[in-house]
């Protein structure tokens, strides 16, 4: 095994907060290798999915479907940002319809967020006391 996660896991840890676990005896070789000396089952996506059933066959990230990237320009008083956001999905490789479903996604959260921060003014609110907080954020989601 090539022990690609002692240099990838710090990474996906520090950017992503993703936590990286192998299996004992976990050996993805049989999935193929980058030379070539073993051949893929199919696509990277097949065998990367392929890969996750066997690490964890119950888990949903073996379900996958395709890796979508989306870039995130703003502007704002003359300066422009650019920020880079990476998703995986079910959705078969679809570009148009990958970026219908991220709009979407965003043109609720943005709504949501403008009706629970300025006409509820979630930010401002000082509750912190036991479960009021949580009590609180769902009248305001419900009165929304």
């Amino acid at each position: 095994m090539h022990q690609k996660e002692k240099v990838i896991a710090p990474l996906l840890e520090q950017e992503l907060c993703i936590k990286v676990i192998v299996p004992q005896d976990f050996n993805t070789d049989i999935f193929g290798t980058f030379t070539r000396d073993v051949k893929r089952p199919g696509t990277q996506i097949a065998t990367a999915k392929l890969k996750a059933e066997k690490a964890d066959p119950d888990s949903a990230w073996s379900k996958f479907s395709s890796v979508g990237m989306v870039e995130s320009v703003r502007s704002l008083n003359g300066e422009t940002t650019v920020e880079t956001h990476y998703f995986i999905s079910s959705l078969e490789s679809n570009a148009r319809q990958f970026g219908n479903s991220i709009r979407s996604h965003w043109g609720i959260e943005n709504s949501l967020h403008w009706v629970l921060d300025v006409a509820l003014r979630e930010d401002d609110c000082r509750i912190r006391k036991d479960n009021a907080p949580q009590n609180f954020a769902i009248l305001r989601l419900y009165c929304s």
